[in-house]
This record gives C-alpha cells, sequence and structure tokens, in this order.
C-alpha cells in the first residue's frame, strides 16, 4: 500500500464517490430532462447541416460526461491502422473502415499546461469514437475545449497545478496501479475540465488521425 496515497486510485472506488465524486451527465431526448441534448443547425457559409451536443443546465468541472457512450469507445493497435490505410486502394472494407478510423479515432495523449496535445510515451494505440461520444465538437487546444480526458484532466488539474494537497508537478508518478493498468479507462472517459453553462456546446481537443479539429 502507498502511502499518500496517490490522488488518481481514488477514482477506482465509483463515478459518484472518493475524491473525484462528480455528477453523471448523459446525451438524452431534446425536451426531455436530461443536461445534455444533441442539436442541428445549418452552416451559414457552407449551408452544410452541422450537429452537436449542448449542455441544458449547468455542468460543474469534473463531472463525467457521457459515459455509456465514450466507453463504448475501442482501442486498437497503430499498426493495424497503418494497415488499413496502405490496403484501403485494394480492398474496399479496409477503405470504409480507414475513413471511419480517420474521422473518429484519436492518438493517445495527454494536454498539456500549453494547451497542446502530448503522446503519451510508450503507447502505441488509436482510440475509435463508436458511441455519441463522435458527436463531441472539436477544437484546436485544450484552453479552447471545457472537456478532456480522464488521464489529461488527473495529469493537469491535480498533478500540473497542485489542486487540494497534492504536490505541484507536471509528470506522473513513476508507478500507478491506475495509470499503468487501467489506461483504456482513462483514455475514454470524458470529465467536464472547467465549470460548463447552460446552452454551450461540448468541445474537446485530442490527437485526432484525420487532423481536422472543427
Amino acid at each position: 500500500r502507498r502511502e499518500p496515497t496517490p490522488f488518481e486510485c481514488e477514482f477506482v472506488h465509483g463515478f459518484s464517490t472518493g475524491k473525484m465524486g462528480g455528477t453523471i451527465h448523459e446525451l438524452g431526448a431534446t425536451g426531455g430532462n436530461s443536461s445534455l441534448v444533441l442539436r442541428w443547425w445549418k452552416d451559414d457559409e457552407s449551408g452544410d447541416l452541422e450537429m452537436g451536443i449542448f449542455a441544458t443546465r449547468s455542468i460543474k468541472k469534473g463531472d463525467w460526461i457521457m459515459p455509456q457512450d465514450t466507453t463504448s469507445s475501442i482501442s486498437i493497435p497503430t499498426r493495424f491502422v497503418q494497415m488499413l490505410e496502405e490496403q484501403r486502394h485494394n480492398v474496399t472494407m479496409a477503405k470504409d473502415l480507414w475513413e471511419y478510423v480517420r474521422e473518429y479515432g484519436h492518438h493517445v495523449g495527454n494536454a498539456g499546461s500549453d494547451g497542446v496535445a502530448k503522446t503519451e510515451e510508450g503507447i502505441d494505440s488509436v482510440i475509435v469514437e463508436t458511441g455519441n461520444g463522435a458527436l463531441f465538437g472539436n477544437v484546436d487546444s485544450q484552453n479552447e475545449a471545457n472537456v478532456e480526458r480522464l488521464r489529461s484532466y488527473l495529469m493537469t488539474s491535480y498533478y500540473g497545478d497542485g489542486r487540494d494537497e497534492y504536490e505541484t508537478t507536471t509528470t506522473r508518478p513513476v508507478f500507478s496501479p491506475v495509470f499503468d493498468r487501467r489506461r483504456l479507462l482513462l483514455d475514454t472517459i470524458v470529465v467536464a475540465s472547467r465549470d460548463i453553462e447552460e446552452g454551450e456546446e461540448i468541445l474537446i481537443y485530442q490527437n485526432s488521425i484525420s487532423g481536422n479539429r472543427s
């Protein structure tokens, strides 16, 4: 047992217990009682129909954002993504899958204090959204976003700025049962990175494969 217990170990006790606490916000039907809804609008310049997820009430920093959807994401090796890219001109299925992965896949990494994502050393995989998390709006930096992956949130909010009684450091622990054994969960779960006001669109910054963030 490690003393003092690292902060990130608190989250394994559940979504609503331990120091993480927080309220769960799931996507619901328009006109219902959900705190998150899907909305459509027409882009003034292109005329294209756009869609996004919006808050219908205030959401506090650290609250859980659509865990049912985000935890349905899958992790695939980078080498498999490269294989799809190589075969996309020869195999129709490879082309279709490659286009989906390129659109909704993102590299594993953390947003640093400067708002720029950094790839986690030694992790050679891509997370692909298969649920409604794919509808989060994409922005160019973490400074513009209002949600982030749990790994990044723990690193920057708790280790990065010395929140609560934890020491100020920008590096993860040398060994952490949470970071090392629960990597996929940390890379898929999304939390509010700041307080979100009613009417705001849910915006995330991530290392997308396509490079398209908006």
